[in-house]
């Protein structure tokens, strides 16, 4: 749900605010992964901000690897925290 609604924001140009969402078991924090300047230098565009001499080792360790083409400000992801809001008995 969370991821949906912040691409949805993304694409509409609005800010991805940090979601938090509670239940009975817990209490979980959403924030957004935006691609930073730093980030297209592993996952930005091949021969481009992504060297075709990294593109080359990156792919050589990881071969089926597709996280590339991003540009500076795509949405990713999110980082989620949890709390637990029951403590288990031990």
């Amino acid at each position: 749900d969370v991821l949906s609604i912040f691409e949805e924001k993304s694409e509409s140009g609005e800010d991805l605010t940090p979601v938090v969402k509670t239940d009975s078991e817990a209490i979980r924090y959403y924030q957004a992964i935006m691609v930073m300047p730093l980030c297209t230098n592993c996952h930005g565009m091949p021969g481009e901000s992504l060297t075709a001499d990294l593109h080359a080792l990156i792919l050589d360790e990881y071969p089926d690897d597709e996280a590339v083409g991003y540009e500076v400000g795509d949405f990713r992801g999110a980082w989620v925290v949890e709390f637990a809001t029951k403590q288990e008995s031990k």
